[in-house]
């Protein structure tokens, strides 16, 4: 279920119902050596003119990528009975798992202040899990029947 959420260039509230407009920034790159490993930073920052913001960093050295399959609904937290089928395949690595022992991150940063996040986020949240989704591909279906978000 979609709670809430930041979204570039949306009127409203966006699909959902839930979404509040932001700016956004994200830059990623990567840089493989001369042994074939492949370094991959990102920051992503997302800002309101409030002075809300999330903004995550990260830095990892690749390792290999598993391919998953899902067929998966997801509703509007604000009006459950609308809802997007979606049919999702992706290549992904575990970065960081607290649970499964897992740490290649070379750095990670979080950081979410402000009112628009004060009702998710407190401020001292440390992530427990970090992956890494470089190739994704996904197909929606909404049924025509279904209300509409206005």
């Amino acid at each position: 279920m979609v709670v809430g959420g930041f979204a570039v260039e949306v009127e409203g509230a966006g699909v959902y119902g839930v979404y509040q407009s932001a700016q956004a920034e994200v830059q990623r790159t990567q840089r493989p050596d001369s042994a074939g490993r492949t370094t991959v930073e990102e920051h992503w920052k997302f800002g309101q003119n409030d002075g809300t913001s999330l903004e995550i960093r990260l830095k990892f050295a690749r390792e290999a990528l598993a391919r998953t399959h899902m067929d998966l609904s997801v509703n509007s937290g604000r009006l459950p009975a609308f809802h997007r089928t979606c049919r999702v395949d992706h290549w992904s690595e575990i970065v960081k798992s607290e649970t499964g022992h897992v740490n290649h991150a070379q750095e990670l940063t979080f950081r979410a202040q402000g009112t628009g996040v004060s009702r998710f986020f407190a401020g001292d949240e440390k992530p427990i899990a970090v992956s890494s989704i470089p190739i994704y591909l996904r197909e929606m279906y909404v049924d025509p029947a279904l209300p509409r978000l206005a």
